[in-house]
């Protein structure tokens, strides 16, 4: 507020409102104007990023949280000097403002447009962050100060610290003797003359540490220090022990348990939205990165999706009209964060299950894993799903893939990575007749194990067809039956992630007539989870003694120089005792060869 004469009769004027401690809960969706007297947004501040950033801010229902989100998301308004220049960009000095024109005439007969605006904008964000059910002009503190409810609308600031002071919500400064720390949400009252001679300005308090209280104030400058007519809205930052700070007003905000704390100094960051309250920011590609490629303008409203171990956040943010990815520094440029995403730990937790290889775990322990992301999965595309589902998912299905090694390991097999994609190298991909003709173009199977498996009937599994080692360039197009699948088994490479060289080796141990055996997938369907692999094991044909799937001449001989005295190995003679009385002699080898000619 000016030291002018007109300034100090509008510091007396201005529209302190501050209102009743019941919070109307919702968004920020609908622009509120319940107030009798409020106008609605005016049309040149709809059309302005001060309204966007407002039109983002998610309200909880947590007084503090919500109120310094929404003064927050001004930072870097200006005032105008008509009602054309409610943009909040013109610079003007004449105290026209959005924030006034919202709250409308209160009987002081400015119009409700013109008038000193520190206190208006006070009142803007708790009216805006729904902090009040009072709704006209007889809902000053002063026309009901036998009543400690209304310590939430006054006109005037000294007006509004005494009505606070005499209910017992003010806390005084240690300019002053207090010892209160400032809490976000708190109000703010100073004194130009110093000391505790009368409260002339207010803002509202971000938060504390200690040595210093930040804060978001309207009709301030950017600069350090005090300002009286400053023209803006900035955040700022006190010394505790200031010496124009009076004290605070601890209003009794209505308090949400299950909203998350802010740690708004930066020290502690999470996911949510954030303000580049004091400079410009730098957006990095990745969170090593020593190069920017984009800046994020000062005074500007950006998404950070994620913290890295380093420290830097991932941000999603819209420059020159272009939504823009990367990372930011978060530092002592002042990028304070103005709410959060409460960290339910399932995308986390979903893409830990993803990222596991059976081989480290028992099947029953898979299982398990598998079953859990099922419900992860729904859950994360729920849109019903509340925070404590989410998060009790989240944690059960770590702690899960946290029993890496634990008991019995699942049976050697193949590990798979993906159905019906083009194979990248270290990949283990499963083509089914849906994908079409299997070409070098659309498959990339030059370099692959190639696994073509029939489906037996008789067996109620796939049989291993054929198996072709890598082609290269001589790869020919394969088109399936549709009884058929290729399974293409990537073998070039180390990269432990998809586990190239546990598939090469068991590949190789593989033959014709094998039998598949799938574990968390189902090729017919097909149907995919986590820790997707398959076994394969040699059928055991009576006749076929060298296992190539026939029965033939050449087993009609092993047998014959088994009874002759050659040894054979158990397995062998398992197969070729045909009438299963367990000893192989000369009626096994008349059955063997009946069988070969068909009879």
């Amino acid at each position: 507020m000016s030291r002018t004469l007109t300034k100090i009769l509008a510091a007396f004027l201005a529209v302190c409102t501050l209102f009743s401690c019941a919070v109307m809960t919702g968004s920020a969706e609908t622009y509120v104007t319940y107030r009798t007297g409020a106008n609605a947004a005016h049309a040149n501040y709809k059309s302005s990023n001060f309204y966007k950033n407002l039109m983002k801010v998610p309200l909880t229902g947590d007084g503090r949280t919500d109120v310094v989100a929404v003064a927050l998301s001004q930072v870097g308004y200006e005032e105008a000097n008509s009602l054309s220049g409610l943009g909040g960009t013109s610079g003007g000095s004449g105290n026209y403002t959005e924030y006034c024109y919202n709250m409308g005439d209160w009987g002081s007969g400015y119009g409700g447009s013109s008038y000193a605006w520190c206190a208006t904008f006070v009142s803007w964000a708790l009216y805006q962050s729904r902090c009040t059910d009072q709704m006209g002009y007889s809902d000053w503190c002063r026309n009901h100060t036998g009543s400690s409810s209304y310590i939430w609308c006054e006109v005037s600031c000294s007006q509004w610290a005494n009505q606070l002071r005499r209910y017992g919500y003010f806390k005084y400064s240690a300019q002053n003797g207090g010892t209160y720390k400032p809490q976000p949400g708190d109000l703010i009252f100073f004194d130009w003359a110093g000391g505790s001679s009368g409260e002339d300005h207010i803002g509202i308090v971000v938060y504390s540490d200690s040595s210093k209280v930040y804060t978001i104030e309207g009709n301030t400058s950017d600069s350090a220090g005090l300002e009286d007519n400053g023209g803006g809205a900035y955040f700022k930052s006190y010394s505790l022990s200031y010496g124009y700070i009076t004290g605070y007003g601890v209003l009794p905000y209505k308090t949400v348990s299950s909203v998350p704390d802010i740690d708004y100094s930066g020290a502690n960051p999470t996911p949510g939205l954030y303000m580049a309250t004091s400079s410009s920011k730098y957006v990095y590609p990745t969170a090593t990165s020593t190069s920017y490629t984009h800046t994020i303008p000062k005074y500007s409203m950006f998404e950070v999706t994620d913290v890295a171990s380093n420290g830097m956040l991932k941000v999603k943010a819209t420059i020159s009209g272009s939504t823009v990815t990367g990372y930011v520094k978060n530092n002592s440029d002042r990028v304070v964060q103005i709410s959060t995403t409460q960290i339910d730990g399932l995308s986390d937790a979903i893409a830990a299950a993803e990222a596991i290889y059976y081989g480290d775990y028992s099947e029953s322990i898979l299982t398990q894993i598998r079953s859990k992301y099922a419900e992860a999965k729904t859950l994360s595309a729920s849109s019903s799903a509340t925070y404590a589902q989410k998060k009790a998912c989240a944690d059960a299905l770590k702690a899960l893939v946290a029993r890496k090694g634990e008991g019995t390991l699942a049976p050697e097999g193949v590990y798979i990575t993906a159905y019906n994609t083009k194979i990248k190298t270290e990949n283990c991909n499963i083509f089914t007749p849906s994908f079409g003709t299997i070409t070098a173009t659309a498959a990339n199977h030059k370099w692959t194990y190639n696994v073509i498996a029939k489906w037996d009937t008789k067996e109620n599994a796939y049989l291993i067809a054929s198996i072709t080692s890598p082609q290269g360039e001589n790869i020919k197009d394969i088109t399936l039956a549709s009884d058929e699948i290729l399974i293409a088994i990537h073998v070039e490479g180390t990269a432990t992630a998809t586990h190239s060289d546990e598939n090469y080796r068991a590949i190789t141990k593989a033959k014709k007539g094998d039998k598949l055996t799938f574990y968390g997938t189902n090729p017919k369907s097909p149907s995919t989870s986590v820790g997707m692999y398959f076994t394969f094991e040699t059928i055991a044909i009576p006749g076929d003694i060298d296992g190539d799937m026939q029965i033939s001449t050449t087993d009609f001989l092993m047998v014959r120089k088994h009874i002759s005295g050659s040894t054979m190995s158990s397995d062998y003679v398992a197969r070729a005792d045909i009438d299963g009385n367990g000893i192989l002699n000369t009626t096994d080898l008349v059955i063997i060869r009946k069988m070969i000619s068909g009879q």
